[in-house]
């Protein structure tokens, strides 16, 4: 979300909590970080559908509880 333009902001010094709070934002408005979440959500439910079924549990034990 783009943010009034304030020249007041430009001519003073930002803070080290300002600074770090504009690489967050960077970071967490990345198409990269919104798709690795995403990955990581979907990795997840699939893990939680497979230990639902006790057959494939028993198969995958060993990779499923390292």
């Amino acid at each position: 979300m783009p943010y009034p333009h304030d020249p007041a902001l430009e001519t003073a010094p930002r803070t080290a909590r300002q600074e770090l709070a504009s690489r967050c934002r960077a970071i967490t408005d990345a198409r990269w970080f919104a798709l690795t979440v995403f990955g990581v959500i979907l990795a997840n439910a699939a893990l939680l559908g497979i230990e639902t079924y006790p057959g494939l549990v028993t198969e995958w034990r060993h990779w499923l509880r390292s």
